[in-house]
């Protein structure tokens, strides 16, 4: 290796430590504060027993009394995995999506949710509105399985949450 080599081949090295160096406390500066960490909401999953299905009001900060709310809602699977999803609700009834969640609601279901057996969540069933007035032709196509997927796939998913589990607790909004 001739000597220009040698020399090129340093510059470049210091030049990218340099650069990884420079940029480090404009990286960190992109985690969250302590003080923003310590204001997300915290959901105690301790309680939440396998097969159980949980709702939880969530008021994002900025929303008004009037506007339509939002419920996480939580399902520990018999097999321990646990799924959240963020649904649009407005005086507990949860609107029923126009194909996507992000349209405005086509029908507010007052009693959506799994089918239970035993007071347990029937896992072959379908999580779906069971208001008897339902549209018929909605009816078919609202239905979704324990995984939040669309059995039809003509209207999306149940909307995940997004959060990381630390210890007994899921916080809402925070990323890993």
């Amino acid at each position: 290796m001739d000597r220009r080599t040698l020399y090129r081949t340093a510059l470049l090295l210091l030049t990218g430590l340099g650069v990884g160096l420079a940029a480090q406390p404009f990286i960190a500066a992109l985690q969250p504060s302590q003080r923003v960490n310590a204001t997300l909401l915290r959901i105690d999953l301790s309680a939440l027993p396998a097969g159980q299905w949980q709702r939880e009001v969530w008021q994002p900060s900025g929303a008004g009394p009037r506007q339509a709310g939002q419920d996480l809602v939580l399902y520990r699977k018999h097999d321990g995995t646990l799924r959240i999803w963020l649904l649009p609700t407005k005086q507990g009834a949860t609107a029923m999506p126009d194909i996507h969640w992000w349209n405005s609601a086509l029908y507010w279901c007052k009693a959506f949710g799994p089918s239970l057996r035993a007071g347990v969540v029937d896992e072959q069933a379908a999580i779906r509105c069971h208001d008897p007035e339902t549209p018929e032709w909605w009816r078919r196509h609202w239905q979704w399985d324990v995984d939040g997927k669309s059995l039809t796939g003509n209207v999306d998913d149940l909307p995940s949450m997004n959060g990381v589990i630390e210890g007994h607790y899921f916080v809402v909004g925070k990323h890993s």
